[in-house]
């Protein structure tokens, strides 16, 4: 069987390519991928690595190893939607949401989170934006000074002033 047997014809040139340059003995560092046609005409997408056979210096041959792509890419197409959904809900959302990670570090925050409507009382506009200092303590720690959390938390607000509107600095 000759490999253009089975490799889709979009990819022959491509593969012919990088054989060649393999054979001059150029470094191939990336996979290759491509799709192949099996008998009952489906077509996979593969990732092909190859290495040189050398025997007394000199190449004999070219090895090369494959791999199914079709079990990723599906997994790669449900991460991509529900990214999109995901940051679909984070953006249109109307409630507050916010982002942080598992040391209570604030990653990220909606626009409703960070943009409040501006407050009308008595017939005056009063624009609104907030900015937060923030220290976490876990129960599992050792409990801090109570003092000692709010200059922290204090100092984390001034910077978040500091560095404009909106904003969550963590002490």
């Amino acid at each position: 069987m000759n490999m253009k047997d089975i490799i889709a014809p979009s990819y022959i040139k491509e593969v012919e390519s990088r054989l060649k340059k393999r054979i001059k003995g150029e470094k191939i560092d990336k996979p290759l991928q491509i799709e192949i046609i099996r008998k009952n005409g489906q077509i996979v997408p593969i990732e092909i690595i190859t290495s040189p056979v050398i025997e007394n210096n000199k190449l004999v041959a070219v090895q090369g190893v494959a791999r199914d792509l079709t079990k990723y890419r599906k997994l790669q197409a449900n991460l991509e939607e529900t990214e999109k959904k995901w940051n679909a809900l984070f953006s249109r959302s109307l409630d507050w949401i916010y982002i942080h990670d598992f040391k209570g570090r604030f990653l990220d925050a909606n626009e409703p989170a960070l943009n409040k409507e501006p407050l009308t009382i008595e017939g005056k506009t009063i624009p609104v934006s907030i900015s937060i200092g923030l220290v976490s303590s876990y129960p599992h720690q050792d409990q801090p000074d109570p003092e000692d959390l709010l200059k922290r938390s204090d100092r984390a607000l001034y910077r978040a002033k500091e560095k404009g509107r909106n904003r969550v600095e963590v002490a």
